[in-house]
């Protein structure tokens, strides 16, 4: 059927309704709106095929019209369409260049986890956890507080207490000596998700940019121990907050430590070693 289709065989109703119009919809649908796609599937995969697929239909209709033997009217309508739809394609062409080559849009950024420099970590300490199967490496000297369930009418304390409202089930904070919120820490929190929903769809419903999270100016796609990750730059009233989060096993993992930060007196070392503790984030298989 697709090389009648492309030769131009099939009747222009079949041609233009079918495959121009029908296909296409269902296809933006389930993009659109699939709360899971094939894993490795991107926003530049699914603009690939649309583009491949554009091409295509748009010759194949082009032919059918040439061998439609009905009235004139409906070939150079369907011509007139394939016209229009051929302006659109071009400019969905031109907004890629624009996101991707000149101001690349979050969809096409990436991270990636490396060991930072000049880091000895002969003598770090390991942190493992069993029920929630991962294990970390942190700094000898530095404290690893895990926080506890919250008592009824308690408030949180930094560090010590979960944060039910996120469905926060597990958190543990590792922290040099200086005690000072938001410097020298990198948390690890791990997140019901009773919802099912996907990784995307968690961070849209508990990263609302016009609440307490602070504006998320940066989203980058990226992998931590080879499962997918989303690394979030936050910007807060007068410093940084990064968020990488992970979908496994049904649970949400959150790692989350400063970025810029005018509080931190020597944050370009904080940051080595918080590069240093992400990349040791290993799952227990």
């Amino acid at each position: 059927m697709l090389i009648s289709l492309w030769k131009g065989k099939l009747s222009l109703r079949v041609s233009f309704w079918l495959f121009g119009i029908v296909l296409p919809a269902a296809y933006i649908a389930i993009t659109r709106y699939a709360t899971s796609l094939p894993e490795g599937w991107t926003v530049l995969t699914g603009l690939g095929l649309w583009l491949i697929y554009g091409v295509f239909i748009s010759i194949a209709i082009w032919r059918s019209s040439s061998n439609y033997p009905g009235p004139k009217i409906w070939k150079y309508l369907a011509r007139i369409s394939m016209g229009i739809a051929w302006f659109i394609w071009m400019g969905m062409v031109l907004l890629f260049f624009y996101f991707v080559v000149l101001v690349p849009h979050d969809f096409f950024r990436t991270f990636s986890v490396k060991p930072a420099e000049n880091i000895d970590t002969a003598a770090w300490e390991t942190y493992r956890n069993e029920k929630y199967a991962y294990l970390v490496k942190y700094p000898k000297g530095w404290n690893m507080i895990e926080a506890k369930p919250r008592m009824k009418n308690q408030t949180e304390n930094l560090g010590n207490t979960l944060n039910d409202e996120y469905g926060e089930i597990q958190r543990v904070t590792f922290a040099d000596d200086r005690n000072v919120y938001g410097v020298g820490e990198f948390l690890i929190h791990v997140m019901s998700n009773p919802n099912k929903l996907s990784l995307e769809q968690w961070i849209n419903k508990n990263y609302p940019e016009t609440e307490g999270w602070g504006n998320i100016t940066v989203r980058s796609n990226g992998t931590v121990d080879g499962k997918t990750a989303k690394r979030l730059s936050i910007a807060y009233a007068d410093q940084e907050g990064i968020a990488i989060l992970i979908l496994y096993k049904g649970y949400i993992y959150g790692l989350s430590f400063a970025g810029e930060n005018p509080n931190d007196t020597d944050v370009k070392r904080h940051q080595q070693i918080y590069q240093q503790i992400l990349s040791t984030f290993k799952f227990i298989q």
